[in-house]
C-alpha cells in the first residue's frame, strides 16, 4: 500500500485538489519522498500553493453579550436536581412503606 495514493483518494473525497508542497532546506527528496508525491499526482492532487479564496461570509469570532437579548421566565418551583432526586427517592420509598404495611402488592 502507498501512503501517497490513500491519502491522495481521501483528499480528493473530501474536495481538496490542491496542497502545499515543500521541501523546505532540503533541496533533494529521496526515493520514498519521490514514489509519495508521484502517488499524490496520480490521484489528482495539484502540488501547488492553493489560490486565497475569501470565506463568503465573515466569521466573527464571539457572541456580542451586549445585543444578545435572551429573556428567560422565571422557574419558581426548580430544585437542584439531586435534591429533585433524593425526594422522588423518598416519596417512592413511603409509598412502598405503605403498600407494605396494608399487604398490598
Amino acid at each position: 500500500m502507498n501512503i501517497g495514493r490513500i491519502l491522495g483518494a481521501r483528499c480528493i473525497e473530501a474536495g481538496i485538489t490542491q496542497v502545499h508542497w515543500d521541501l523546505g532546506e532540503n533541496t533533494s527528496e529521496s526515493d520514498k519522498e519521490k514514489v509519495f508525491r508521484e502517488a499524490l499526482v496520480q490521484s489528482g492532487i495539484e502540488l501547488k500553493e492553493p489560490k486565497y479564496q475569501a470565506s463568503p461570509s465573515p466569521y466573527i469570532p464571539g457572541i456580542d453579550y451586549e445585543n444578545y437579548d435572551v429573556r428567560h421566565e422565571p422557574v419558581d418551583d426548580y430544585e437542584e436536581p439531586t435534591r429533585r432526586a433524593r425526594r422522588q427517592q423518598g416519596l417512592r420509598q413511603e409509598a412502598q412503606r405503605q403498600l407494605g404495611e396494608t399487604g398490598e402488592k
